[in-house]
């Protein structure tokens, strides 16, 4: 999935390069368009505010307006490509060092989960040993019971669940009778 930033990269690139100069014109480099200006008869012109003759391409003519499309002087173009590319380019770039910056920190979670889990192992396996231990005194004192009858309570022992506890080591039987 992309960031929205290079998403908008990638359809600002299919369209062409716009720069409004005025209220009604537009500049482009492939311009599909035509520019409607309120005159008629404007076949040639002088861009005010850059100062720069300006060629037409194209003119149409009807009856109330006429519709003419200007192409800007090529040096125009090329400056103004290369600040459209510029800003592209940083903005892409902010999105990356953005993405590099959420990948160390990620890293930097999931190194520490890691140590979290490795301290944990041990715990484990000391939480095994100490519940086959409890297991082996509860089998011994099954066995005890069935040999002595003084300890009639103890006869319909049945151990229904085990719980343990991480942090404090806490190992808990449940007994039915």
């Amino acid at each position: 999935m992309l960031s929205p930033v290079i998403r908008a990269v990638a359809e600002e690139s299919a369209a062409p390069t716009q720069l409004p100069l005025g209220p009604q014109i537009c500049w482009g480099a492939d311009l599909p368009f035509c520019t409607r200006l309120q005159t008629r008869g404007l076949h040639t012109g002088h861009s005010a505010a850059l100062g720069e003759p300006v060629r037409p391409v194209r003119a149409m003519e009807s009856a109330a307006v006429s519709c003419v499309a200007l192409q800007p002087p090529l040096g125009l173009q090329a400056m103004m490509r290369r600040q459209d590319l510029q800003h592209r380019v940083d903005a892409v770039a902010t999105e990356m060092g953005q993405l590099c910056d959420d990948q160390r920190k990620l890293k930097a979670r999931i190194t520490q989960a890691e140590s979290v889990l490795e301290g944990l192992q041990p715990t484990v396996s000391e939480l095994e040993g100490q519940f086959r231990s409890h297991m082996a005194k509860i089998h011994e004192l099954e066995n005890r019971t069935e040999d002595s009858k003084g300890l009639s309570c103890c006869n319909n022992l049945r151990i229904v669940g085990f719980t343990k506890g991480v942090e404090g080591l806490e190992s808990v039987l449940f007994f039915q009778t």
